[in-house]
């Protein structure tokens, strides 16, 4: 189904996309039926919000927790062209749209507090807005929203409270020059970014979705986009405003400040093996270098230096060795930047980089070993997530969860490698017997038998496409549909430990996956 509006990317710049109002609308919330800790198979109803931001901060202080996951929206698209809504609510998971607007696969989704946009091969990127969104709210009234959400009962946190509701609208489609594969829209929702298969990046803003700024940094494809959250200038300047309690004015400029700072830093990596440091503000390429991890460059320089000194029969491994190195050519195809935004790391299929932001200086890597026994497929990362600044977990091609624990920065200046170890993953006795009790086998003309998918699976047992974490809860997703919850636990000095919460099956081929906090 096409939208009734399109704008190009030449748009004028007071232009508006219009409301499609001869769309369907989104179905109603469905109930789907769920597993969690506490309760083998129950339902879930439509989600319904109807606190005021007075009672909200009557009810925070009175002793209500802000730790916590206490609701998301998890925004899936598939190769069939389908973009579906999950929400994650009081541990369970319920399905909230399915819309089906492209004409091919979904390359990437950004979900964000007023829109969400969703971008294909049929190079399109159509978007969507929130109806329900309070947009008369400030942050701090929403922060104090979701944190009503999230009741302290002494023995554990109950979240039995209410989450913003969520009530998408077709705004229409944009078509840039080329296909797009990365979205990603900005922390305060004014800027959608845009990385096309062309090498450039687009900028549109979202009040009238012209494009503000279209810069070419790759030569070929972009893959991923990250956007730095600004959250460590503002700390550092909170701080600093608490010791000053004589300058009021100046305290609520800094603030005012901070905010509009957020996401003006901008990292992306392309097929072409590069790395980018975009300034959005002033719209310049800041710094570009070829995506390379130490152990290579060290390598190749000692094999330079002894070329006249060793023997021909070492100088013929040594052209097997780098044969074999350039045979991987590892291509980087994400980026994140970390909570605090004082780190960024680049994941590629063998490898994995950690930079510090402020220098751009390499801080740790990690590298699989270069033989063609030990490069193996089911061992290629394809996503991951930073947990906490020292903790990223990892997601690999045979669906295990692998985690790598900091420090990062260390008082040499070389950088260091680190390496992987296994999540240690706990599920309760309730939630296994359960969805054992799930699997169903069938018996095939030919006489043998094949499983159906679990309805509520509790692993994943192929690649592993989307990792997404909210406060203590990580949401993970493989490319079969099955989606699992995971409450968090250690990262800073011990294993990293997840506990099964609930799951869901989208029963289709997945792509992407994006997440927003309610």
């Amino acid at each position: 189904m096409s939208s009734k509006t399109k704008s190009k990317s030449n748009i004028p710049a007071k232009q508006r996309v219009q409301d499609n109002t001869d769309a369907n609308p989104p179905q109603p919330t469905k109930e789907i039926t769920t597993t969690n800790t506490n309760t083998n198979t129950n339902t879930i109803t439509s989600m319904n919000s109807s606190s005021t931001v007075k009672s909200i901060s009557t009810a925070a202080a009175a002793g209500r927790s802000t730790l916590g996951c206490c609701g998301a929206l998890l925004v899936i698209g598939t190769y069939h062209s389908v973009m579906a809504g999950l929400v994650f609510r009081r541990d369970r998971l319920a399905l909230l749209f399915s819309i089906k607007h492209h004409d091919g696969c979904i390359n990437t989704i950004a979900v964000g507090d007023k829109y969400i946009a969703s971008a294909g091969t049929d190079e399109r990127v159509f978007l969507f807005t929130n109806k329900n969104h309070q947009s008369h709210l400030t942050p701090a009234e929403r922060a104090k929203l979701r944190a009503a959400a999230v009741v302290n009962t002494g023995d554990g946190k109950d979240r039995s409270g209410v989450c913003m509701r969520v009530r998408p609208a077709d705004l229409g489609s944009i078509a840039p020059p080329s296909e797009v594969r990365c979205l990603l829209l900005t922390t305060n929702g004014q800027q959608l970014l845009c990385g096309c298969t062309d090498g450039q990046l687009i900028v549109y803003r979202t009040r009238d979705w012209s494009v503000t700024l279209a810069i070419p940094l790759h030569e070929k494809c972009v893959n991923a986009i990250a956007v730095h959250p600004g959250n460590s200038q503002q700390n550092n300047n909170n701080n600093n405003n608490k010791n000053n309690n004589n300058n009021n004015n100046n305290n609520k400029n800094n603030k005012n400040n901070n905010s509009s700072s957020s996401g003006v830093l901008a990292v992306t990596v392309g097929s072409d093996r590069h790395v980018a440091v975009v300034d959005l503000a002033r719209g310049r390429l800041l710094s570009k270098w070829r995506y390379n991890t130490h152990t290579n460059n060290t390598v190749n320089n000692n094999n330079n230096n002894n070329n006249n000194e060793k023997s021909e029969e070492e100088e013929e491994e040594k052209r097997t060795v780098k044969r074999m190195r350039l045979e991987v050519r590892d291509e980087p195809h994400a980026v994140h930047f970390s909570p605090s935004g004082c780190y960024f790391a680049i994941l590629a299929h063998h490898s994995f980089t950690v930079y510090e932001t402020a220098t751009t200086r390499l801080l740790t890597f990690y590298q699989e070993a270069s033989t063609q026994q030990e490069l193996q497929p089911h061992k290629q990362l394809h996503t991951f997530a930073f947990v906490k600044d020292e903790t990223i977990v990892f997601g690999n091609e045979s669906g295990q969860l692998l985690c790598a624990i900091g420090p990062w920065k260390r008082e040499d200046t070389q950088p260091q490698p680190c390496t992987l170890q296994p999540v240690v993953i706990h599920i309760p006795t309730s939630s296994s017997s359960s969805s054992s009790s799930s699997t169903t086998t069938t018996t095939s003309e030919k006489g043998g038998e094949s499983k159906k998918p679990e309805r509520h699976p509790t692993h994943h047992t192929t690649r592993v496409k989307g990792l997404r974490c909210v406060e203590d809860t990580l949401f993970s997703i493989d490319a079969a549909g099955a989606v699992i919850a995971w409450r968090m636990k250690g990262g800073v000095e011990s294993t990293l430990t997840l506990t099964y919460i609930c799951s869901a099956n989208c029963q289709g081929r997945v792509t992407t996956m994006d997440v927003m906090p309610l």
